[in-house]
């Protein structure tokens, strides 16, 4: 915007009395309400449609045309004819899982379903673990998927049949509709004052996975002035219910999700308002917690459907935000940009849908989502909560009591999304299935150099190998340099360790198990496979300090996983490196690097005997195949 900002805050223009100018002024901070600084005379925020008020239309347009490959954007005309939030849901549906779409291969396929069988819902006693530990399932699946398809050495995890959560449940998913049917009576919302609204939210806020997708602060202004989007409020109330998790609030919160499901049919985003630019950022927010919630009770097709939805909204949102946005500040609260809030928890919202998208694809064997290099350049994460505007607004608007929490689940997102990137980048340079030879336009994420966008992709896999391999030793120099939260680096480092190990041992079309062992090969596994140790190692020192102390961890929650599948990585590599040791043309090097081969396996030994995670089936596997190989070395 290019107009200056009012000089006195909205509060004080409203009352005709004197502003002093500071970023919380000194009439707002006494009075305890949020200093605004606006374009426009001040009135209550009204991004969204207040509960009381009746909708202007009973549908709104949206784009129901197929992205665009190149930049995942709608294209071209609104459909002519209008629909509604939930009938475009219910085409998805339709389309995808239906009786009749079954016979398309290229839609993930459904068990055969008898119709004197009706789905069931699963029960929500356990939602708050369901939900915190989809996130370790997404990086673990990811990670597996992608060495278990490109290499040689196999994946315990996929190997022992896991990396199927969708598969199983998509194969359980008995839902014929997209919608229950049935609406309620009457709005359930009704029931909820002020104070236990304000309750909920801090559950919902203290638990949820996501909390990162909404600001507290602009939430909690929206509902004082009743003009926060009921499909939002209703689908969040209905999680803080089922977080409690009693019989009572389960039964609210299936109530309250049917009201928020019901209430698509009529939701209409509405025209520019006064707090954010894009109101229709809080459909895309609903739909995403509805397509996680979906995921977590296992009905995996509503899941796929609010996703799809959910990730093409978010695209075009996005493109539409920083082209409006390119120059100029906009609106303040406490002092807080909100132009930078809502392009925070954009780039949240659209990484979270692609990379639920991309999971998706590689458990149904579809194609992959394609990660334009704009979106790249143009979406950053904040690598901890010091550096998320989000997180600075609550803290400038006093809203503290679920910040801890709010911290933590921040966290996760940035290592994912690194994690999916160069899941996307090795996708997109590996020849896929019915693949053209045109020139390849999936990009690296962040501080990756530019040449790695460009170019053929080739159909020499061994060339392939090389740049994959080269791009992730130059990935892992950025961190190391450029990267100084530690918890974060050492997962994306785990795993790129991990992957380059894995490309060492390409699939046998590559060729590996024909070749002659060289020092150079030797040396750049012996090189990721001593680092990984020396990332394990130091998580877990950390670890055993923070319990002396009971000090807040300083672990990302995903390192258990990836430590034993790292650990399995280098212990397969081992195996196979050994199994080639009486070959003619490897006999004289092996017995050169024999020595540091061994005391790698020594090493794994005594750090895979450690606690540093649970003692699950896939670390005893691990244990048991490192003492096996320590035992060939010996």
């Amino acid at each position: 915007n290019k107009h200056p900002l009012r000089k006195s805050c909205g509060f004080c223009r409203s009352r005709k009395i004197k502003c002093s100018n500071e970023t919380i002024c000194e009439a707002c901070r006494k009075q305890g309400v949020d200093c605004i600084y606006d374009f426009e005379p001040y009135q209550p925020p009204s991004r969204y449609l207040s509960r009381q008020s009746q909708p202007q239309a009973d549908t709104i347009a949206v784009r129901i045309d197929r992205p665009n490959e190149k930049d995942g954007s709608s294209q071209g005309t609104v459909s002519s004819a209008p629909s509604n939030i939930a009938a475009e849901l219910e085409r998805l549906f339709q389309e995808n899982f239906s009786a009749s779409s079954n016979g398309n291969s290229r839609q993930p396929q459904r068990a055969s379903r008898s119709p004197s069988v009706e789905y069931s819902t699963p029960g929500f006693g356990s939602h708050t673990t369901q939900y915190a530990g989809l996130f370790s399932i997404l990086t673990e699946d990811l990670v597996a998927m992608i060495v278990n398809r490109f290499g040689s050495l196999g994946c315990h995890l996929v190997e022992g049949g896991g990396a199927k959560f969708l598969i199983n449940g998509l194969r359980r998913d008995r839902t014929e509709t997209m919608f229950d049917p049935g609406p309620p009576d009457q709005s359930p919302l009704a029931e909820y004052g002020t104070r236990k609204t304000t309750q909920l939210i801090d559950v919902w806020f203290s638990n949820h996975p996501l909390s990162f997708l909404l600001s507290k602060t602009l939430m909690m202004h929206e509902l004082r002035g009743e003009t926060l989007d009921e499909v939002l409020l209703s689908t969040i109330l209905a999680d803080a219910n089922f977080f409690i998790g009693n019989d009572t609030t389960i039964a609210r919160g299936q109530l309250l999700l049917r009201y928020a499901t019901t209430k698509l049919h009529t939701h209409q985003p509405g025209a520019r308002q006064s707090i954010l630019p894009h109101p229709t950022i809080s459909i895309v927010q609903a739909l995403t917690l509805l397509g996680w919630n979906a995921l977590c009770q296992s009905q995996i097709c509503r899941a796929t459907c609010y996703i799809s939805l959910a990730g093409r909204l978010a695209t075009d949102l996005k493109n539409q935000k920083y082209a409006s946005t390119a120059t100029g500040a906009g609106s303040r609260i406490n002092g807080i940009d909100i132009c930078e809030v809502e392009k925070e928890m954009m780039a949240y919202l659209w990484w979270i849908n692609f990379i639920l998208s991309q999971w998706i694809s590689m458990q149904t064997n579809q194609r992959l989502p394609h990660l334009p290099q704009a979106s790249l350049e143009s979406v950053f994460l904040p690598i901890d909560a010091a550096s998320s505007v989000l997180i600075q607004l609550d803290e400038a608007s006093d809203n503290l009591s679920t910040l801890q929490k709010q911290k933590t689940a921040l966290l996760d997102m940035w290592p994912l999304a690194h994690v999916s990137s160069v899941i996307a980048y090795i996708y997109g340079l590996y020849p896929q299935e019915g693949q053209s030879n045109g020139s390849s336009e999936t990009g690296f994420w962040q501080e990756i150099p530019t040449h790695i966008h460009n170019g053929p992709v080739s159909h020499n896999l061994e060339l392939v190998r090389q740049q994959v391999y080269r791009v992730l030793i130059e990935s892992i120099h950025v961190l190391e340099t450029k990267i100084n939260h530690v918890p974060s680096r050492a997962l994306v480092l785990a795993v790129y360790h991990t992957i380059a190990i894995h490309t060492l041992f390409p699939s046998p079309a590559g060729g590996f198990m024909d070749s002659a062992l060289t020092g150079d090969f030797i040396l750049q596994f012996c090189a990721s496979a001593e680092e990984l140790i020396r990332i394990i190692t130091s998580a877990h020192e950390i670890t055993y300090t923070e319990s002396l102390l009971r000090a807040p961890t300083q672990v990302h929650p995903s390192s258990a996983e990836i430590f034993t599948l790292s650990l399995d990585t280098c212990a397969r590599a081992l195996s196979t490196i050994n199994s080639r040791k009486g070959s003619v043309n490897n006999v004289e090097l092996y017995t050169l690097y024999q020595p540091r081969l061994q005391n790698l396996a020594t090493r794994l030994d005594e750090l895979a005997q450690d606690q540093f995670s649970s003692s699950g089936p896939s670390l005893r596997a691990v244990r048991r195949h490192i003492k096996t190989l320590v035992l060939e070395f010996g």
